[in-house]
């Protein structure tokens, strides 16, 4: 199965509301969005496992040449127990088990460029510094960016289900880098 590879936004708490919805890439239409990347209703990367025990959101999916408002940055979507109301979830598609060759591949890092674009504006507007938190940083509701495992790590008593993801081939620092590149 795909366990898609989230990267959190760490910050934005102030003003934002609970915005939780069961399958919100298929039951919602994705606004205009203030990002530079067009927006579609469902890329490849929504497509998720469904399950009636499912309960999860992120606010934004990406792939290639997309990204997906799933729900609006100003609130808070069911994503990382333990860091929901703090975090904004972007999810890119992969696999935890992924090599760096893998994920720098030309599809996986067209949506690796994509994401970062999208989270280089999300810190820009939210004024989040683009720096990496730990498990360390993300219990002291640090401002960043941190990964699932991170979170699961961080709050082990939510996350009953450890996360590993991205993963350990993910090139964080590839992607932070490009994250810099792009504020």
């Amino acid at each position: 199965t795909t366990r898609e590879a989230e990267a959190f936004v760490m910050g934005a708490t102030e003003g934002r509301t609970t915005g939780v919805d069961r399958n919100p890439v298929n039951d919602r239409k994705a606004p205009d969005a203030v990002w530079s990347a067009p927006v579609k209703t469902r890329p490849a990367v929504s497509a998720r496992p469904s399950s009636a025990f499912m309960f999860a959101s992120a606010n934004f999916c990406v792939d290639g040449d997309s990204v997906v408002q799933c729900v609006p940055a100003e609130m808070w979507a069911y994503h990382a127990p333990g860091a929901n109301p703090q975090g904004i979830g972007v999810e890119h598609p992969g696999f935890v088990a992924w090599s760096r060759e893998q994920w720098l591949a030309p599809k996986s890092a067209a949506a690796l460029a994509m994401g970062a674009r999208l989270v280089a504006e999300l810190c820009q507007h939210f004024q989040i510094p683009c720096e990496f938190l730990d498990a360390d940083d993300v219990r002291a509701k640090l401002s960043g960016i941190t990964t699932h495992e991170q979170v699961a790590i961080a709050y082990p008593e939510k996350n009953p289900s450890p996360h590993k993801d991205p993963g350990r081939g993910f090139p964080l620092r590839d992607y932070l880098d490009r994250v810099r590149s792009y504020t």
